[in-house]
Formats: C-alpha cells, structure tokens, sequence
C-alpha cells in the first residue's frame, strides 16, 4: 500500500479493538434513540390538540420503516382517531413507484436511479427498502407523465459506488408499487460478487479502460453444456477498468439459486466510440478475476450497404439496425461492432466482417491492411429455380402455366378460383411483379409468396427470388389441373447457385362441393381420395407414379365442419372421398363412385359423422 507506514518487532503498534466496539456501542445508542423518539411521536398522535398530532404525524413519516412495527400496533389503538392516524401513516410510508433489486432479487439501498427523457434526466435515490417514489403529474403535458403511459424513449440506468452502473434500459411505471427494476449488478464483497463475471479491461497499453459497456450472452450454469440465453442488460467499467456482470435472467426467468463456480458466458465489450479500441466477443468463465485487452484500430473506414432492388440504404434507422460482426481467425477473436458504425463509419481490423439487417443478408467482407477507405456490402447473387411443366395426359410441354416459389395451396384457394379470376390470371406477363393484383389477391398466398413465373413455349420456366427470399418449395398452377408440389428440402444448388427439377407433370383436375356435418366442435376433417380398381383413364398409372413421387397433389386434405366447402379432386377418375377425424367414424363419400369430367363440378351436399365412442368403437 502506497504512503503506508511498515512496522517490525517492537515498533508494531498493539491491536486496536475497540474502534469497532465503539462504533457498535454509538450505534447501538443511536437505535435507542430512535426507538424512544418513535414512542414519544406515537403517544403525540392522540394529542388533544391537532397541533401536536399533525407534527408527530410528519416526525413519524421521517422516521419511516423504523416507525412500522410501533404503528403496525397503534392500528388496534382504542382511540379510533390515532388509529386512524396510524393507518394513514402505514399507507404513506408504503407507497412507492418502484423497487430496485440487485441480480440476486435483493433490494439495494442507495446509489441513484436515473429516469431520462431527453434532454432532461430526473434523479431518485432508493430508501432503506430499495423504494422509490415517483409522484404522477397532474398535467400530461409534464415530462414525468409520460414515464406514466410508456411515453417514446423514457429510459432509466442506475449506479451506486459499491454495486457499479448500468446502462440505460426502457422503462415505464407500468404497475406502480408493484413494479421492480432489477440490475446485473452485486455487491462487492459479497458472496454473490465471488459468482460474478467480473475482472479488468485495458487497452494495449496495459491502462484501464473506464466507461465500456458490457452485455453477456449464453450463459452456462457449471459444467453443463446446456445454454441459455440472458436479458440485454448493459453495464459500464468504472475508471479503472474493472467490472463485475452477475446474470440474472435465464429465458426470460431470474436466476435465483446462486450461479454456480466453472460458468461460463460470452462477453460483449463496447468501448467508448473516442477510444477507437476494438469490440470484443468471447466466453469467459467466473473462476476468478479476469483481464481483457483490448486491441486498438487504427484506419477509419464507412460502410455502405446494397439495397434490394439495387442502390444503398440510406435510411438512418434501417442502418442502426444493421448487426455487423468481425471474425479474425489469426488472433482468433471476435467482436460486435456498434451499432453507429454502419451509418457513422469506424475504426476497423484486419478481418472478416458479416453484415445482417432482420432477414436482409450481405455478403460477407474481408477488410485488409490496404483496403480502400469506403467500404461495400454486397448483397448475395440468387438463386435460380430451373425447370419445365408438361401435360401428364399427352407429355406435351404446357406453356403459360403458373409457377411459384413458397406459398401453399393448403387452403383450397386455387379450387375456388373462376373462369373470370383465370382470365385475369392469363393475362400477367412470363415474370409477374408479385404485388400484381390479379396474383397475390387472387391466389391468396401472398403471405409467404417468394417469385413467380410463367412456362414459356416449350414449357420452361426460371425462378429468381430474392436472395434472402429462397424458397424450399414450388408449385405449378394452371386453369382446370391439379395443382403441383415440389419439395426443395435437402437439394443442393450447382456452382452457380441453380437448382434444376424434373418435369412438373399436370393432370387434369374436377372439383366437388361438400358439407360435413357433425356436433363434435373444434375438429378438423381429413380427406383422402379413395380410386376404384377399374374405369381408369389410361394415364392413371402415370398419375398414381407421380403422386407417390417427390410430388404432391393431394392439397385439399382438412376440411371445415358444418361448411360447405369445394375442393379439387382428379378429373376423369373413378374415385370417392374418405372423410375421417380421431372424434369420428370415418366416412366414404358419397356411397357410389364418381366420376367428374376435367373443369366440371359435382355437388355431394352434406355427409353426417357418427361420434367415436371411448374404446373407439
């Protein structure tokens, strides 16, 4: 210790035991005092004069938690007005807007919360219960108000000297007196601070690094493999570098058994933009003290972003929400660059810089030594969707049929489809934009549509959706035929990134109209089509191969109780409708076989269920 005076032998100084027994002793006097004066002010509440009673009222508000127990007891109080008193006085000292608790759920006394709404920062300092009480304004013009309904950007941080600081974090006084405002933090010295993630960040020159934010991520309870992901709590290093980070949230649930020695979680450091030190990103466990040094940048480069459709993002808000992260593989460390970086521009490492803003992928980008100052993230080439559709009856190529990636047919839309709506259909052009009136609204799928296309003269199709819109799926459509499915799980691209598919094989399609009817509620009806051995057309073999393939044409397989419903089934088969639940009987509809001609509709009407009894009978 710097300036402290070593003793040896006989100069040592004796032990000096009783500075602390005098503190305890001084202590001990002041609650003695305090106890008489909270009796002296309860006997005051039932002063004759209102004088009196009002100051003893105000002495015990002061006096607060230390006057509980006494007014606790003063509520059964023979005279109803010091009981009344003292009622009103527990409501008092009870009431507060929130409480502020340390990561392992126990209050903290003192320090400072901060509630902000730029530019104006209101401080409160937590009582001896860890109590803040925020007084609602009466206007809801006042500042204060708005923390009251969630206003735009009201945030709070908190520090206090032996815990440390956090970050700022969202809040409003959604349940005033109820609500907790809980912090990754600990207090030094004690047992839960052993358990912390906590240590020394310095930059390369060894000098600690006040005013970084740290977030933590992933953490592992022990020695088990297991992860689970932490709230996005920030702390701050205080001037000499050192931290301590105790996760507190677990998936959204607060860790309250003490973390256990040998975890571990990935630590994410965010230095002060002026230090044009380098983001951090590792796992680290809480064994002991840890010292990260971070490493320093030393050329500024801008970022540009490609834009869908071509061009750049310039949107402000799009580019701070543009996750960027930086791998390094010679000095195998990672970091998360800030959020300012892709609108403002940064100090930047050799590396491998990936880029993602929401479901918007970038090419990945390797910074050099002598990379150029501005910087570009290209968007991904796309993929290509190759292939043909034929008639299944002759095999001829069928031109100007539908083709689209993602999307379902599940839902019965495309049976439902007229003459009129195909008209319009027919008339798109070969690539169709998917906000086409005529395509989206008409086939009802533009939820999960990726790109369309239409079959050229010899039957052809090319399929691009945007990169980031890459479907696992394609079906073919056309007027009075089977719809087609087409799974793409599991199948590789070329080099160039295409995907070439076998013909789409078309078979011509009927539709028939349906009631199911049954009491049995909340259920869903299966159907199956059930074809006859014989009256065949010839091209039934061709269908029955293709159905049982990779392909799927079966798409109108739940049904609606007590709706009449229309749905395709192969034209020109002899066939009928199996209709079946886990609640009912099933059901084969209607009692002949059918066979409905290619674009004709046949009406069955209602079919009634019979309710399994319990032993499935």
């Amino acid at each position: 210790m710097i300036g402290a005076k070593i003793c040896v032998g006989a100069d040592r100084p004796d032990p000096q035991p009783a500075a602390p027994v005098a503190e305890a002793a001084t202590k001990r006097e002041s609650d003695i005092a305090v106890d008489k004066e909270v009796v002296r002010q309860i006997q005051n509440l039932g002063s004759d004069f209102d004088e009196i009673a009002d100051a003893a009222e105000a002495s015990l508000l002061k006096l607060k938690y230390r006057a509980v127990e006494a007014l606790e007891k003063t509520c059964k109080h023979a005279n109803p007005d010091v009981a009344r008193r003292a009622e009103r006085l527990l409501a008092k000292i009870d009431e507060h807007t929130l409480t502020v608790l340390d990561a392992t759920g126990t209050p903290i006394v003192g320090g400072k919360l901060e509630l902000i709404l730029h530019p104006k920062t209101f401080t409160f300092v937590p009582d001896e219960r860890g109590r803040i009480l925020v007084e609602k304004p009466a206007s809801p013009k006042d500042d204060l108000h708005k923390f009251f309904i969630g206003g735009y950007n009201t945030q709070a941080r908190f520090s206090h000297p032996e815990y440390g600081a956090t970050g700022w974090t969202p809040i409003y006084f959604s349940k005033p007196g109820k609500q907790v405002f809980p912090v990754p933090l600990v207090k030094r010295g004690s047992e839960a601070y052993d358990r912390a993630l906590r240590g020394v960040i310095v930059d390369p020159d060894d000098h600690p690094v006040g005013g970084a934010a740290i977030k933590c991520y992933q953490l592992r309870l022990g020695s088990s493999d297991a992860s689970g992901m932490l709230t996005n709590l920030v702390i701050y290093t205080d001037d000499q570098g050192r931290f301590a980070y105790y996760p507190m949230y677990v998936e959204g649930r607060m860790v309250k058994a003490l973390i256990p020695a040998a975890s571990s979680a990935i630590i994410n450091i965010e230095p002060a933009k002026s230090s044009n030190l380098f983001p951090y990103l590792g796992r680290h466990s809480n064994d002991g003290e840890l010292k990260i040094q971070l490493e320093r940048a030393h050329r500024f480069h801008k970022l540009k972003f490609e834009k869908r459709g071509g061009g750049f993002i310039d949107d402000s808000r799009e580019l701070y929400e543009i996750y960027i992260k930086c791998t390094r593989p010679q000095s195998k460390r990672e970091g998360v660059l800030p959020a300012r970086f892709a609108a403002e521009g940064g100090h930047l490492l050799p590396g491998t810089y990936t880029a993602l803003l929401h479901n918007l992928n970038f090419v990945p980008l390797e910074v050099k030594e002598d990379s150029p100052d501005e910087l570009v993230f290209r968007r991904p080439a796309p993929m290509t969707y190759r292939g043909r559709v034929v008639s299944g009856v002759t095999g001829k190529p069928m031109a100007g049929a539908f083709v689209l990636a993602g999307g379902s047919t599940n839902e019965n839309h495309a049976a439902l489809l007229t003459a009129e709506n195909w008209q319009a259909i027919h008339k798109l052009p070969e690539h169709p934009q998917l906000t086409e009136r005529a395509l989206a609204k008409t086939f009802q799928i533009e939820a999960s549509l990726r790109a369309a296309a239409r079959t050229n003269d010899t039957g052809h199709f090319e399929l691009s959706p945007e990169p980031d819109e890459e479907s696992h799926i394609l079906i073919a459509l056309e007027e009075n035929y089977l719809p087609v499915e087409h799974s793409l799980y599991g199948v590789k691209p070329d080099s160039i990134k295409r995907i070439s598919v076998q013909d789409f094989q078309m078979f011509p399609a009927a539709r028939i109209s349906i009631r199911p009817v049954t009491d049995v509620k909340g259920i869903a009806i299966t159907t199956t089509w059930q074809f006859e051995p014989e009256g065949q057309p010839e091209w039934f073999g061709r269908f029955h191969e293709a159905a049982t393939s990779a392909r799927h044409y079966e798409f109108a397989n739940w049904l609606r109780p007590n709706e009449l419903q229309t749905i395709f089934v192969p034209g020109d088969t002899a066939l009928r409708i199996r209709l079946s639940s886990k609640e009912l009987v099933a059901v084969l509809a209607p009692p002949n076989p059918l066979k409905v001609s290619q674009g004709a509709t046949e009406k069955i009407g209602e079919v009634s269920f019979i309710k399994l009894q319990r032993d499935g009978r």
